[in-house]
């Protein structure tokens, strides 16, 4: 897209008079009527990137409410929260448009197309219409509108408004609009009756839709004077100048209904003066899906989440962005794996191809990938992909990096290890960047910290001592007792810390000292190597665990050997 982007729009006057590229306005519009889940967060991630890639881009959110019975208020809630953790923040966060404000102007733009003969009050009953439908599927037809109001009369319309028997709908005349409005740009036919409507993609290229295969007129407004989501979306698109309209591919047999019926609000109301003008021609990038791992459907508000349980099918994946924040990850992993399940090849953190090529270093940061990313069906992922756990468990692991830990990671981690027991004082960024160099490939999530408070603090004794007997029990080291055992560990990381040479007690170190040695400094039976561990912790540090363990041993012959 990036030629398309940087296009000099030229008038048509014959003047040869070019003006600048109209800025980028690109939208997230979700329903609250759930939970933010991670198909509307990749959604609202290459909006935001696709916005941030171009100068002076701006990225709106808009919350579509107009399905009344199904919005929930802390939905919305969740979705504002949701978008701030994530860290894409829209250009109009502290005036976000509900669209359920703005149903006056919704009434006025169906009063105007009924005006012009674009659109058309219905009174047909629900009756009627369910028994048109049962006869066009016996008949094998495909089932919609007949048209029959549209043949309405006006004074037949004024003579059921005054009967009063049922508020009407508003239908929009498609036809007709399409004979009247579609430029040959829009459309492939050049009679007086368009057969197709033509919608620009940037993924999927140039498309054409039949009339025929499309919904015969459908409702614009319903009887209770509420806007169905056609019409409110694609006004509010008019109205904020969007450019580009970036969604799920689920959405492309909507996109033709748009397009004509954007040319129909242009024909009948007033330019915007507070904002800017409309694109020529709408563009839309309709994006793969992602799907559930568990089952391969597409990921939806209303199946909810997975929780991170496992099923039959192996572990599922979180769908709910707050299930995946309580589980302890990090946005950046978040952002990191929807990019890896939308861009091909690509991660934040790592260089594409054309980056090497050129020696630059890779994008560490969610603004730097935004700068370098292009929306292309070369670049884009061409297929519906599942969320796959491992995928999410890898970005975890790189977001808890040293070269790629961002500042509020480093806080979010002090912040977890502030509520361990036993730890002095707050670890400065250096001592937290040593910390996750040590234990690079270990932490996933925020709770993941948790069993490794002890590069902070020394162990408990109960759990040294607990750890020490079930090495015990696992081990064939049967003239073996956890004191002596404790001794030799202790023997062990003294030679491998001083300059020293050893005392003699552990001639040869095996798997099972070295595992004890382990256990007398960080209290786990699993963790980086004790040589790391050492080195993390310093040998002043290491005597000083080792001198106070010492002090609380059980009394025992100072002579005890290292029979294991």
């Amino acid at each position: 897209i990036g030629h398309i982007s940087r296009l000099r729009l030229c008038s048509s006057s014959g003047g040869g008079g070019c003006r600048e590229p109209q800025p980028v306005v690109v939208r997230f519009a979700p329903s609250p009527t759930g939970r933010m889940h991670v198909g509307g967060a990749r959604t609202a991630l290459v909006n935001f990137a696709f916005a941030k890639r171009h100068s002076n881009g701006r990225f709106l959110l808009r919350l579509e409410d107009t399905d009344a019975k199904r919005c929930k208020p802390e939905a919305a809630s969740d979705i504002l929260e949701s978008l701030d953790w994530l860290g894409l923040r829209p250009d109009n966060a502290d005036s976000v448009p509900v669209q359920s404000n703005r149903l006056d102007k919704y009434r006025d733009a169906a009063a105007r197309l009924v005006d012009s003969g674009l659109a058309y009050p219905c009174f047909c009953s629900e009756h009627r219409l369910e028994l048109l439908r049962r006869h066009q599927r016996a008949a094998g037809q495909t089932p919609g509108y007949d048209g029959k109001c549209q043949m309405l009369t006006a004074d037949e319309r004024q003579q059921l408004m005054a009967a009063g028997e049922r508020s009407p709908v508003i239908r929009f005349n498609m036809r007709a609009a399409a004979a009247r409005l579609l430029p040959s740009s829009l459309s492939s036919s050049s009679s007086t009756s368009p057969s197709t409507i033509r919608v620009r993609d940037l993924l999927l290229g140039d498309l054409s839709f039949p009339l025929t295969g499309m919904e015969a007129d459908p409702v614009l407004l319903k009887s209770d004077g509420w806007p169905v989501y056609h019409l409110a979306s694609v006004f509010d698109d008019r109205c904020s100048g969007v450019t580009h309209v970036i969604r799920g591919r689920e959405w492309l047999p909507s996109a033709p209904k748009h397009v004509l019926l954007r040319a129909a609000l242009d024909s009948v109301l007033p330019s915007n003066t507070d904002a800017p003008p409309p694109p020529p021609s709408l563009l839309f990038a309709h994006l793969p899906l992602l799907l559930d791992w568990r089952d391969g459907a597409k990921l939806s508000k209303r199946k909810g989440g997975g929780g991170g349980s496992s099923g039959k099918d192996g572990p599922a994946v979180a769908t709910e962005i707050r299930e995946l924040r309580a589980l302890g990850y990090l946005p950046e992993a978040v952002i990191d794996w929807l990019v890896s399940a939308t861009w091909t090849g690509r991660r934040i953190g790592e260089s594409s191809a054309e980056q090497e090529l050129a020696q630059q270093s890779p994008a560490k940061t969610l603004s730097e990938f935004c700068s370098a990313i292009e929306l292309t069906e070369q670049c884009l992922a061409s297929r519906d992909a599942r969320l796959d756990p491992a995928a999410l468990r890898s970005a975890g692991l790189r977001s808890l990096t040293p070269e790629l830990a961002s500042t509020a990671a480093i806080q979010a981690v002090r912040d977890r290890l502030a509520l361990a027991d036993g730890i002095e004082g707050s670890p400065s960024d250096a001592e937290l960047h040593r910390c996750l160099a040590t234990l690079r490939g270990r932490l996933a999530t925020l709770f993941d910290v948790d069993s490794h408070s002890y590069l902070f603090r020394a162990p408990d004794d109960s759990a040294v001592w607990q750890g020490l007997a079930q090495l015990l029990s696992e081990s064939a080291a049967a003239h073996c007792t956890a004191d002596s055992l404790a001794l030799s560990a202790m023997d062990l990381l003294s030679s491998m810390t001083s300059s020293s040479l050893p005392t003699g007690s552990v001639k040869k170190p095996s798997p099972l000292h070295f595992k004890a040695a382990r256990l007398l400094l960080t209290g786990q039976s699993e963790g980086p190597s004790v040589r790391e561990i050492c080195h993390h912790l310093g040998s002043d540090e290491v005597h000083k665990r080792l001198i106070k363990f010492k002090q609380r041993l059980p009394l025992t012959s100072s002579s005890a050997t290292a029979d294991s």
